[in-house]
């Protein structure tokens, strides 16, 4: 079992998308999905044996709140049948059965640390250091890139960093989440980050900021770096902050004598374009705007899902994109109602997170709910510019941190 989770923890790193074509934008598949019809049967097993038990979790009524989302999710596709006699693909499959999918890994991660704690730490080693495999991979990558350029004295141009995620947002995402993990580890001197990881980690995030592009990862690790002064100063000092001015310095000589344009995406002048309603985040501007008016028209319960793209094809000709916003997605596709059973849910679970992190002893359980604390204020922030609601290890973490330290009684039990 512990060689089943440490494997499942890297394959939630790894997504590829199939079926992409001109009618469809494709299924974007994350390969720990192959294993969790396995690993659902497996526990099923468990437990109708009684050989484990149902996840306990520390937000109250927990059951009944995931109970309800499901239900305004099947309600958005209901919604989008009866206005316009069909449900997409898209939304029946990425939306409607990767929900379920969601579900299934938060169960999945509350079910786990809820009987084999030791094991659920074994999933968090995997994690990280193959996390930390891939970082390396990529830096030794694009370092070799650069090198061949300047013995060639040849322009180079570069595809996006997006390690195994196929997608630089879900990428950079997921470097945040592994970054806060790895810290809090150290933080809590577990034993399952050596300096030398935090060192060789923190030379790696600028250049991976560089060569990925993310605006929104550029803010989210500028936060968690001055989080990490203001939490453990001497470790920041000793171990990060070195790193960080050797890295920027590397950043700066590659930025005068490179061959390649490593800073391909000038930030500020795409951002001053947009502003302009030129470039390519004018297409985020007509998104916004369209979605904003297809939810003017179904204000209580939204347009469903599914429908935003409906209504983009018969505004303009063509589907644009879709919402890269999830607030927004949810505003517009399920209404008011739906973003306020979102909403509610997301504090919900911030505040039972922060009181548990009150009455956990443990150090490496604390380390995971601090970490997973701050994971849910970044979620939030990257929600408003993309759309990573669907990120798995997302809900696994979630699933693994909400579980209560003690088992609770029937009366605050959910």
């Amino acid at each position: 079992m512990p060689g089943f989770f440490a494997l499942l923890a890297c394959a939630l790193q790894v997504q590829i998308l199939i079926g992409a074509n001109e009618n469809y934008m494709g299924l974007r598949m994350n390969l720990a999905d192959l294993f969790l019809p396995v690993a659902g049967l497996l526990v099923l097993v468990s437990l109708l044996q009684r050989k484990s038990e149902f996840p306990h979790w520390v937000l109250k009524y927990g059951h009944a709140f995931l109970s309800t989302l499901t239900l305004s999710v099947a309600g958005g596709l209901v919604v989008a049948f009866n206005h316009y006699g069909y449900v997409t693909n898209w939304a029946l499959l990425n939306r409607g059965a990767g929900w379920l999918i969601l579900l299934a890994y938060m169960y999945l991660g509350g079910w786990l640390f809820s009987n084999y704690r030791e094991y659920a730490f074994v999933f968090l080693k995997g994690l990280i250091w193959f996390f930390f495999a891939v970082l390396v991979f990529e830096f030794l990558h694009y370092g070799g890139l650069e090198l061949y350029y300047f013995l060639t004295e040849s322009q180079g141009a570069y595809e996006q960093l997006s390690g195994l995620m196929g997608n630089r947002n879900a990428y950079i995402f997921l470097t945040i989440c592994g970054t806060l993990i790895i810290f809090y580890l150290r933080r809590a001197n577990t034993g399952a980050v050596p300096d030398l990881m935090l060192r060789i980690l923190f030379f790696l995030l600028p250049l991976v900021a560089v060569y990925n592009g993310s605006r929104a990862g550029w803010i989210g690790l500028i936060l968690i770096t001055v989080l990490f002064l203001f939490k453990e100063r001497a470790i920041f000092l000793k171990l990060i902050l070195p790193s960080l001015i050797f890295s920027l310095l590397i950043l700066t000589a590659l930025y005068h004598f490179s061959a390649g344009d490593i800073l391909k995406e000038n930030q500020i002048l795409k951002s001053q374009k947009a502003l302009k309603g030129e470039g390519s985040d004018q297409a985020r501007l007509i998104v916004g705007e369209d979605a904003l008016e297809l939810w003017s028209q179904h204000k209580m319960v939204g347009g469903g899902i599914g429908s935003f793209l409906i209504y983009q094809e018969e505004k303009r000709g063509e589907a644009i994109d879709q919402i890269d916003n999830s607030a927004l997605w949810i505003l517009t596709e399920l209404g008011i109602v739906g973003a306020f059973l979102f909403g509610a849910f997301f504090i919900a679970v911030i505040l039972s997170l922060i009181k548990k992190l009150k009455t956990v002893t443990d150090h490496q359980e604390k380390a995971l709910v601090e970490a997973v604390i701050v994971i849910m204020f970044l979620f939030a922030l990257f929600s408003l510019v993309h759309q990573i609601m669907y990120a798995r290890y997302l809900w696994f973490l979630l699933g693994m941190a909400l579980v209560a330290t003690k088992r609770v009684t029937s009366s605050t039990a959910s």
